[in-house]
C-alpha cells in the first residue's frame, strides 16, 4: 500500500521518502555543511627583554694552496674562495678527454697543455 503525503509540484512522494526527506533537513540543521564562525582570541607573544649579545669575530686569512705542477684553471669553493686546479707530472703522462660546450676553453686548455710540455722538455734537454 503506497502512501502520500499529497501532491508535489514534481512528483508524489511516499511516506518513507518524506521520512528520508525529513531526516535529511533534520541532519543539516544539527550539523551544517558550513560552521557557525568561532570568535578567535588573540595570543599574547612574550618578547624578549633585551638582544643576545653576540660576540665579533675576527675574520681568518684564507690562503689557497700552493700550485703543484701545471695550473689548469680556478675553482670557486664552497668557503666562496678561488682555489687552484693543479695536475701533477704524472697526471699528465696519461690520456685525457675534454668535454664541453661551444666557448668554454678546451682548445686554450690544450693549448697550456702542449705549451707546458715544450717548455718542460726545453728545460730538462
Amino acid at each position: 500500500m503506497n502512501k502520500t503525503l499529497g501532491p508535489t509540484p514534481t512528483s508524489q512522494i511516499s511516506a518513507l521518502q518524506a521520512v528520508g526527506y525529513l531526516t535529511l533537513h533534520a541532519f543539516d540543521a544539527l550539523f551544517p555543511l558550513v560552521p557557525e564562525p568561532v570568535p578567535v582570541k588573540p595570543v599574547p607573544i612574550p618578547l624578549p627583554k633585551a638582544a643576545p649579545k653576540v660576540e665579533p669575530v675576527s675574520p681568518k686569512v684564507y690562503e689557497p694552496p700552493p700550485i703543484v705542477g701545471f695550473l689548469v684553471g680556478w675553482n670557486y669553493s664552497y668557503l666562496s674562495q678561488w682555489e687552484p686546479v693543479c695536475a701533477t707530472d704524472e697526471e699528465l703522462d696519461r690520456h685525457v678527454l675534454l668535454i664541453g660546450g661551444t666557448g668554454c676553453g678546451k682548445t686554450t686548455l690544450m693549448t697550456r697543455l702542449f705549451m707546458h710540455s715544450v717548455f718542460e722538455e726545453a728545460q730538462h734537454a
